[in-house]
This record gives C-alpha cells, sequence and structure tokens, in this order.
C-alpha cells in the first residue's frame, strides 16, 4: 500500500515537472518569436529602454531596399500577401536594418493577437529600434496593397503643370501576378503632374517615365499589367467610392477578351504611395494607352487622343502616325465622313456607345476623354476606325456643370448615345437597331446583375480589407460631403441597366 502511494507521488511529480517544463519552454519559444525576421518582446522588456525621437530611420530596409517611410508620423508601410494574415510569425520578408548599431524589435501588443482585424482596422504594429539604453517607437501598417516608394527631386525641366523630377521608384508588392508571389521593382524615374481638371487639388496625378542609368528607357512590368516604360498614377481625386474607373476597366477589359478586335482602355491596379517621405494615399496605377500598348503596326497605323469637345480638328492630339500633320487629320476626316474605303468598325462602335451610355461617361461624349485608332485594313484597302475610351471618372451619377456635379436621379434617365458623334455615320435607324440588339444580346453576359456586382464588391473589398481607403480619407477627407457613397453607386450600376432596358426596348 505504501508502494503504490509512493508511485502515485512520483507520477504526480513528473507530471507536474513536465507540464511546469513545458510552460516555461512556451514563453521561452513566445519571447524568441519573429515577424518579418525580427524578435517579438513584451511589453515588460520594451519598458527597460529610454525613449527617444532621434534615431536615423532612413536605414530601416524592406526586402532588400528602403523601406517606405512617411517621416513626418514615423510610419511604414509594408506590403503583405492576404494569406499571411493568419498570424505574425506568417509575415513574409525580412525588416532589416543597415546600421549595425541598431537592433530591431516587434512590441508584442494587442495589434499583433489578430493581423487580419489590425489591417482592417487600419491599426499598427509597433517597431522599436534599439541603440544601446535608447529607442525610438516606430509605427508599422501592413497592407495587402502594393506600396510604391519614390524619392528624387526637381530638375530643371518643366511640364505644363510643373517641374519635373528624377529619382528613383520602387514597388513593393505582396503577391505580384507577374511572378506569381511576392515582389521588389526598382529602377530610376522621372515624374510629373499631369491632369486637367483635378490638376488644382492637392493630391496630385503623375505621369512616371522608367529610366535605365544610361537614360535610356526602361520597360517593367508592374503587377502583371505588361512591360512598359510610360505609367501613371491616378489619384481618383473626384471619386469618393474609389472604385468608379477601376470597375469600369474591368468590365471592359475583360469584355475586349471575347471579341475580335480586342482593343482595351487602360488598365489599372491599385498601390499605396510614399513620395520623398510622405504617405500621398490610394492610387490607381494604370498603363498608358499608346502605340506599345495596343500593339499598332507604326508604318501604317494612327492613333490620337481626343482632347477636348470642340471642333473635328481641334480636338484631337497625335498620338502616333507615319504620316505629317496635314495628312494625319485629313484621314481621320475622310474616315469619319466614310470616304476613299475609311469606316468606323461598325461592331466596336457599338460596343463603345453601349458603354458610355451605361455608364452614364458624359466626359466621354463628343471627341473627348477617347482615343481613336485608325488601322489599315489590308482586305479592303482603307482604314477601320476603333474607339477606345478613357479617363471614366464623370461616370455614374456625375456630369459637368462648370465643375463636378452629382446628381443620381437626373443622371440615371440620361441617355448619351444620340449625342456622342458628330457623324452622319450615326444617324440611321440601322444604328438605333444595332444598338438595341446588341443591348439585349450583352445583357446576358456582360450587364448582368452578377457580372457588374461581383466587380464592385471585389474592387470594394480590396481598398477596405487593406485598410488604405480609410487612411486615404484620413489623409485628404471626401469631395462630394458623403453624398458620392458606394451604396449610391452600387443602386445606381444596377438601377441603370433596367433604365437602359427600357431604353433600348
Amino acid at each position: 500500500m505504501l508502494l503504490k502511494e509512493a508511485t502515485r507521488r512520483k507520477i504526480t511529480f513528473l507530471v507536474l515537472f513536465f507540464a511546469l517544463t513545458a510552460i516555461l519552454l512556451w514563453l521561452w519559444i513566445k519571447e524568441k518569436e519573429l515577424c518579418l525576421g525580427i524578435p517579438v518582446i513584451s511589453p515588460e522588456n520594451a519598458d527597460n529602454y529610454i525613449t527617444v525621437e532621434n534615431l536615423n530611420l532612413d536605414v530601416l530596409m524592406y526586402n532588400g531596399e528602403k523601406a517606405p517611410l512617411d517621416r513626418q508620423s514615423n510610419t511604414l508601410y509594408l506590403s503583405q500577401y492576404e494569406r499571411s494574415l493568419d498570424g505574425s510569425n506568417k509575415l513574409e520578408g525580412l525588416l532589416t536594418c543597415e546600421d549595425s548599431n541598431y537592433a530591431l524589435y516587434f512590441l508584442n501588443d494587442a495589434s499583433m493577437k489578430n493581423l487580419r482585424q489590425t489591417v482592417e482596422n487600419g491599426d499598427t504594429l509597433t517597431l522599436l529600434i534599439v541603440d544601446e539604453n535608447v529607442c525610438q517607437k516606430v509605427n508599422v501598417v501592413i497592407t495587402t496593397l502594393p506600396v510604391m516608394n519614390i524619392e528624387g527631386e526637381e530638375t530643371e525641366a518643366l511640364s505644363r503643370l510643373g517641374y519635373v523630377s528624377a529619382g528613383q521608384c520602387t514597388l513593393f508588392s505582396g503577391f505580384d501576378p507577374s511572378v506569381g508571389g511576392a515582389s521588389v521593382k526598382t529602377t530610376l524615374m522621372e515624374w510629373h503632374p499631369r491632369g486637367e481638371t483635378t490638376a488644382k487639388y492637392d493630391k496630385k496625378s503623375y505621369k512616371l517615365s522608367l529610366k535605365q542609368k544610361n537614360g535610356d528607357n526602361n520597360n517593367c512590368d508592374f503587377l502583371g499589367m505588361g512591360a512598359d516604360d510610360d505609367w501613371i498614377l491616378n489619384p481618383m481625386i473626384m471619386d469618393d467610392t474609389k472604385i468608379r474607373e477601376k470597375t469600369i476597366m474591368d468590365l471592359w477589359n475583360s469584355f475586349c477578351d471575347t471579341t475580335e478586335w480586342n482593343y482595351k482602355m487602360s488598365c489599372g491596379e491599385y498601390v499605396e504611395v510614399v513620395l520623398n517621405g510622405e504617405y500621398r494615399g490610394l492610387y490607381l496605377l494604370q498603363r498608358r494607352v499608346d502605340g506599345k500598348y495596343l500593339e499598332i503596326d507604326s508604318d501604317l497605323d494612327v492613333l490620337l487622343k481626343g482632347k477636348s469637345s470642340g471642333t473635328l480638328l481641334g480636338g484631337y492630339e497625335i498620338v502616333s502616325s507615319p504620316f505629317n500633320e496635314e495628312d494625319t487629320y485629313q484621314l481621320m476626316v475622310d474616315t469619319w465622313e466614310a470616304v476613299e474605303g475609311n469606316q468606323f468598325h461598325r461592331q466596336n462602335f457599338v460596343d463603345v456607345s453601349l458603354l458610355i451610355n451605361y455608364i452614364a461617361g458624359w466626359d466621354n461624349i463628343g471627341f473627348k476623354n477617347m482615343y481613336y485608332y485608325l488601322k489599315f485594313n489590308h482586305d479592303r484597302g482603307g482604314y477601320d476606325l476603333y474607339f477606345i475610351p478613357w479617363d471614366t471618372d464623370m461616370s455614374f451619377g456625375f456630369y459637368w456643370d462648370n465643375g463636378f456635379a452629382y446628381n443620381y436621379e437626373e443622371q440615371l434617365a440620361s441617355n448619351l448615345y444620340r449625342v456622342e458623334y458628330y457623324t452622319v455615320q450615326m444617324y440611321s435607324e440601322e444604328t438605333d437597331q444595332a444598338l438595341a440588339d446588341r443591348w439585349n444580346e450583352l445583357r446576358e453576359t456582360l450587364y448582368t446583375e452578377d457580372n457588374i456586382t461581383t466587380l464592385l464588391k471585389y474592387n470594394r473589398s480590396q481598398i477596405l480589407t487593406s485598410g488604405a481607403l480609410s487612411r486615404d480619407e484620413e489623409k485628404w477627407g471626401k469631395i462630394h460631403n458623403n453624398t458620392d457613397t458606394y451604396e449610391n453607386l452600387y443602386q445606381f450600376c444596377l438601377e441603370r441597366l433596367g433604365a437602359l432596358d427600357v431604353q433600348y426596348n
């Protein structure tokens, strides 16, 4: 009996011993937990350091390149793949320091407990930069969007809207479709402000020109959109929802893949931008529509850009042409008037007209905000004219009234296609019937409630779950006093389908 009691005591002791050992081991491992290659320490350990504000934060590196840092708020912006948000030890990449005298630690606080919620809420992690017995705290934003870090200085060169700057651009992406995983792409670059109506706002639009060290153009494939040296950073300043243009691009370009002509409008992906140490918010990084993007035959074909709603010849800018200016414009007139074998591509004309009418795109009628691609038809010995929309922010309820105006009900009932192009080719019962027939056909494929709502919800989710929309609103506010809401946009897109059903039937 005594032997059995002694055995029980030994077993109990061993169980308690191993349990205590396991707890201590767990606590030790927890203390050694890594996040982005950096140890995670407890608040108690962090209290051992004296907090200062004068350490050099420019030595922080992310995946081998200078980390995107907003210097005023001491905030890093680090891109991550969405799937890595299930635990701090699953975050991908390395955060390092060029100064060997500094040590880096993440603080194990509440923000570490649920990273997905932290990101969606726009909350930050806390990074400690330690120099002996002092430390500086740095806010760390984890975003599921790519982050573009731009640094450089103004040059003596001038653009129409300001000085040209030159420096370096680094695009950090948690998931880059062009490589199937995380990427960091760095290039020299020149950039300058661009835009028309929106140029007066503090959140600028920029044209980016990628360069090699010798000054030649540098073609980079950003985010699976194809290799190019010319890019646009679109601030989407007039769109409080930040999903208008992206949704229209996605809708139209996916449709173009099903056509025999397949000439897409610009494509774009969301990014967050840090420019010369200042967080600039949410942007749409876009390809420019040019000869390279459309893969035109530069020895035969002509590409023009509509730049105003004025007269026929005054409404175009020549982008690419093998002819002199006079002959280029004359070719456009001949095509407009359907002479000498030159004509509209009828199906493209009908499809573009339906798109502009569906989005109520008042800024895309006449000769404005449209690319015109004159492609030589070898079989017929003349040119086919294709229409390619661009700059579709004045849509889904917006119109021009000595400035941007918004009227949901008025624009819902608008009818644009009759005034879209001033040409004898437009006004015919045959064209009217072609528009109606094509609308009813595309209502089964392109213009369905499911297709439209899927795109709206997906793009909305990108900017919400990354926390980027709330950061942009905190930085720049809203333009339209809460009238341009996601709910109104969503409802407009659905009700517009019904309005055009009536119009075309």
